[in-house]
């Protein structure tokens, strides 16, 4: 993965999934990874396939370690011709950090698919 500017530092509270990640999944990810639409073949709606992987990397998500995560690449715009979300606007530093602490804490999923 190529590294072209610094990854906003974790979010330096306690994550919730459902208040906190769920709805940033929904409303940047799901359209293009959820149950209808699985582009790369990744889905974000499943904790089992989310934790998987898709077509290019695999597993996407390493649980207690963010910086090495390529979720967290693609989301901050680390990865060249990758940047996710494709369409709309990139995710805030707020919410890559969100997602980097997330992670960091052994990314818990209490709930499936994220309501739109």
């Amino acid at each position: 993965m190529a590294v072209s500017r610094p990854l906003p530092p974790a979010a330096p509270h306690a994550i919730d999934f459902v208040r906190d990640i769920r709805p940033l999944l929904a409303r940047h990810c799901i359209e293009c990874h959820g149950p209808t639409q699985q582009k790369s073949g990744f889905r974000l709606d499943n904790r089992a396939a989310a934790f998987k992987g898709g077509d290019s990397y695999s597993p996407t998500i390493r649980s207690g370690d963010s910086a090495n995560s390529p979720l967290i690449h693609l989301i901050s715009g680390r990865v060249p011709d990758m940047r996710m979300p494709s369409k709309g606007q990139p995710l805030s530093p707020e919410e890559i950090s969100l997602f980097r602490a997330w992670i960091d804490q052994g990314a818990p999923w209490t709930a499936e698919a994220p309501k739109p």
